[in-house]
């Protein structure tokens, strides 16, 4: 059945490309705003390591008293997809369209 689904998908893609039609992808879904040197998108699943690698650090953190642990990182971005859905807001991340780096 998969199979079956992935293949008239993928036909339904190819004639929206034939027409010259760009389909979203999921992190277009995501873009909040965009600049002309900056993408400011939802946070996903996907950030986890960008996240903590900065929020470990107790001198970025410094409002919150400590550095994060992976665990707490972890709770902090289901709390932030949580606001998504339940107050339509949250933190976001921001991307460098030249280097594509989350800052």
């Amino acid at each position: 059945m998969k199979n079956a689904f992935n293949k008239i998908v993928a036909v339904i893609v190819a004639k929206y490309k034939t027409d010259g039609i760009k389909l979203p992808t999921y992190e277009d879904t995501l873009i909040i705003a965009e600049t002309e040197r900056l993408k400011i998108r939802r946070l996903n699943r996907s950030d986890m390591d960008a996240l903590f690698a900065i929020m470990k650090k107790p001198e970025v953190m410094y409002a919150w008293e400590h550095g994060f642990s992976r665990g707490e990182t972890r709770k902090w971005l289901n709390r932030q997809l949580t606001l998504y859905h339940k107050d339509g807001y949250g933190y976001f991340a921001v991307i460098s369209k030249e280097s594509g780096k989350r800052d």
